[in-house]
């Protein structure tokens, strides 16, 4: 067994219904070629079997059989959200980096040494590496595009060494100095502990399932103090198999999920206003609230493209209850003059 102090990467994964790719994603852990490695397992009061009938109990027990790594286990007794799940992953971690990874994703061989070896070379508080997009089925010219566009978002990566107010101005897309951007997930990235540990004692509990990556990471580049890129793909990102990725959004309870982004901002904007020690640059400020109405955008947009017409009701409501009804009266507005807008230009043509 690994004693705490040979332990060198923490490998956080949260755990929500997503038992069907829990082994596969376990076994890419085991089949790295790094020693030194511990797993964080968040069961988030997860209630999914694979395809052999297993729970997340079952498929663990089993795979530790067949495993030297330390696997640790925090069990939530409700759905706290990928957010509280990474919390608990990070206060958990005995390890000196932490890199996360989804439970339906997996990692390619020699991610964790590409990334530490980098780490220790650069001294960097966060390394980011490249990501292969892998689609679960066989997809339309209008998909392939789709996926495309995907994977050219989630490999923005900045191959010049950032320091200091750099690196959130590289993720923030804000021009200065002639900064190449950056993109802002936390999957495919190794860390300081430290870092992460800080971020999270400033960030309040909150349920989060979407612009979680948004608000942590922003927490992270702000006190970071290295950034490293590099070129090895160290991540699989399996698309459309998450929580939130779904197209067709068929309850209210995987609407909420949606809505609750705006909690992220809404957490973003309080630290910025009320807590002292974090002060935010202006123009990274200035880049937040695009984002925050850019979001909300895409949730309308998804309101009327996912949910049944017999939801959009309710499902408005929810929407003005988590983001402000002022606010979604404004993005709406916006949206739908974009909307006619692009309708007359078709019928135009």
């Amino acid at each position: 067994m690994f004693k705490k102090k040979n332990l060198q990467i923490s490998v956080c994964i949260p755990v929500y219904n997503s038992e069907k790719y829990l082994l596969r994603c376990l076994e890419s852990v085991k089949n790295q070629d790094f020693s030194g490695t511990e797993i964080i397992l968040v069961n988030d009061c997860s209630k999914g079997t694979d395809e052999n009938g297993n729970d997340f109990f079952q498929i663990v027990k089993k795979f530790r059989k067949s495993c030297k790594i330390p696997v640790k286990i925090v069990t939530h007794s409700q759905n706290k959200g990928l957010l509280e799940a990474r919390r608990s992953a990070v206060f958990e971690a005995s390890s000196k980096y932490i890199t996360f990874l989804d439970s339906d994703d997996f990692f390619p061989e020699g991610s964790l040494k590409n990334l530490f070896d980098a780490a220790e070379e650069s001294g960097a508080d966060i390394v980011q590496g490249k990501v292969e997009i892998i689609p679960e089925n066989v997809f339309s010219d209008e998909e392939k595009k789709r996926l495309q566009k995907i994977d050219k978002i989630r490999n923005k990566i900045c191959f010049s060494p950032l320091k200091d107010e750099e690196i959130i101005f590289s993720f923030m897309g804000v021009k200065k100095n002639g900064i190449e951007n950056h993109s802002g997930f936390v999957t495919g990235k190794l860390f300081t502990r430290e870092i992460c540990a800080k971020a999270f004692s400033y960030l309040p509990i909150i349920f989060c399932t979407m612009g979680e990556d948004f608000v942590l990471y922003t927490m992270f580049t702000y006190f970071a103090k290295k950034y490293k890129g590099i070129p090895c793909v160290v991540y699989n990102y399996s698309c459309d198999t998450g929580v939130t990725s779904k197209k067709t959004i068929d309850t209210l309870e995987k609407w909420e999920k949606v809505c609750s982004a705006a909690s992220a901002f809404t957490v973003l904007f309080n630290l910025i206003k009320n807590e002292p020690e974090i002060k935010m640059p202006f123009e990274c400020v200035e880049s937040i609230k695009v984002q925050c109405r850019r979001i909300l955008r895409n949730n309308i947009s998804q309101m009327h493209t996912s949910v049944p017409e017999k939801l959009i009701p309710e499902a408005r409501n929810m929407l003005c209850d988590y983001w402000g009804s002022d606010f979604v009266a404004e993005i709406e507005k916006d949206y739908y003059s974009c909307a006619s807008v692009t309708e007359n230009s078709s019928d135009a043509e």
